[in-house]
């Protein structure tokens, strides 16, 4: 079970990262 709960550690820490730097940086997105 250990391994699992790593995983989703894991997912969390790379969605968060996603959610905040997409936050941080919207210029690194390009708009039209």
């Amino acid at each position: 079970m250990t391994q699992w709960l790593a995983i989703g550690a894991i997912i969390i820490a790379s969605i968060g990262a996603t959610l905040s730097s997409a936050n941080a940086k919207p210029q690194l997105v390009p708009a039209d």
